[in-house]
């Protein structure tokens, strides 16, 4: 028989992971946002949302390597319009590299740049983060949490 244990190193028995009703956890994309009010055509206009040139949230999770250009993007946790998933771009890069994942972040478009050997504006942006707040959770009945982190 096959021995499987979980972090506590506690075995898992087979027939009862059988029988219990299982739930398929499925990830959420979250909005694509853009930073101007009018997008540019139709097709964005479907496929993403202006909530204006600030984001305030929990810094969810940087996912890379999307798609065939190996793009990066950032899902943003957001108390007004939930999951937000922003495209990378080289200044939120950099600026973003420096904040840990589960930070509450503040992300800022502040105009845009033309590059000095010409081409197409950039967007600016300035980031800041600190410590995302604790939130209170109620102690359910029949557990004893003081026990447990003891």
């Amino acid at each position: 028989m096959l021995k499987t244990t979980v972090a506590n190193e506690q075995p898992i028995n087979p027939n009862i992971v059988k029988k219990e009703k299982w739930e398929e956890v499925s990830g959420e994309n979250g909005k694509l946002i853009r930073w101007n009010e009018k997008p540019k055509n139709e097709k964005q206009a479907e496929a993403t949302i202006f909530v204006g040139t600030k984001i305030q949230g929990i810094y969810e999770e940087k996912r890379e390597n999307i798609g065939e250009n190996t793009a990066t993007m950032y899902i943003i946790n957001t108390q007004d319009n939930g999951l937000l998933a922003i495209w990378d771009t080289t200044v939120l890069h950099d600026k973003l590299r420096k904040v840990p994942v589960g930070s509450e972040v503040l992300i800022e478009m502040i105009g845009r740049q033309k590059p000095k050997g010409g081409g197409k504006d950039y967007l600016l942006f300035t980031v800041k983060f600190r410590q995302a707040p604790i939130k209170e959770v109620e102690k359910e009945e029949g557990i004893d949490v003081d026990k447990i982190l003891s």
